[in-house]
């Protein structure tokens, strides 16, 4: 026996998706008022109604009341689901109606005079009828998106970082900085990034410094000079593949501070 599970998916495929589709008769929508009492009929000119609803079957047998006639019929049939007003300003008195500018209607399958199981939901939006989206379908798509953005944003990412003889990665935020603020701040935004870039190196170049420093005196201590100066040559080595020092030669030890 199958699952009610399966059941409500086999119903559902059924259910042919008309999305990107739309309606519009602007013949009619000269002619008639299109309202929450006429978006049925309007409704029924478009290529989404059942032409074997039970809609159909009251108008053709000439009835008034559908919606209580429906009531007491199996099968599919669109209602309008009440929506809240639009604005909170009363007509004035002798005025015409005022079409709406959304108005829901709904497919459903009524099994009994008090249940009926929703098929499908369409929108009329300002005279334009669509079908809306599954939330199946709305949820896909979203995560389809966020996940496209997020592998565009670590293929951009992948390609910023330089690694270079240190073991460690560079990553061209300051440089980029200051190029935007070129391009979109003037000279004077160009001139702020590029020194808060220069006192970031330099505050890099310290902690290097002092880094190097410790290691050179315990290895002077431990090793004797041997040891002090083949950490010494290291230290030259990879203090010449850093960055050079800012022009102005200001915060921070340069090339030259390095007392061994």
């Amino acid at each position: 026996m199958a699952s009610r599970a399966s059941v409500i998916k086999a119903e559902q495929d059924e259910i042919e998706d008309q999305t990107q589709l739309s309606f519009q008769d602007t013949m009619w929508l000269r002619s008639f008022y299109l309202g929450p009492e006429t978006a049925i009929d309007y409704f029924a000119l478009s290529p989404f109604y059942d032409r074997t609803s039970n809609n159909e079957l009251c108008r053709m047998q000439g009835l008034t009341d559908h919606v209580a006639a429906m009531q007491t019929m199996t099968g599919i049939e669109y209602v309008v689901e009440e929506l809240p007003p639009e604005t909170d300003e009363l007509p004035e008195p002798g005025a015409p109606p005022q079409p709406r500018h959304l108005m829901v209607i709904k497919k459903q399958y009524r099994k009994s005079k008090t249940q009926a199981e929703v098929r499908g939901v369409y929108y009329i939006m300002d005279g334009t009828i669509y079908q809306a989206p599954s939330a199946l379908a709305l949820i896909t798509s979203r995560l389809q998106k966020a996940a496209f953005m997020l592998s565009e944003s670590f293929a951009a990412l992948r390609a910023l970082p330089a690694h270079n003889a240190r073991g460690a990665y560079d990553w061209p935020w300051n440089a980029e900085a200051a190029a935007a603020a070129a391009k979109h701040g003037g000279a004077a935004a160009a001139v702020a990034a590029t020194a808060q870039s220069q006192a970031a190196l330099s505050a890099v170049r310290a902690g290097a410094d002092a880094i190097l420093l410790q290691l050179v005196s315990r290895y002077a201590r431990s090793e004797g000079e041997g040891g002090a100066a083949a950490v010494a040559a290291a230290a030259a080595t990879l203090r010449a593949e850093m960055p050079p020092p800012p022009a102005d030669g200001g915060g921070g030890g340069g090339a030259g501070d390095m007392q061994q």
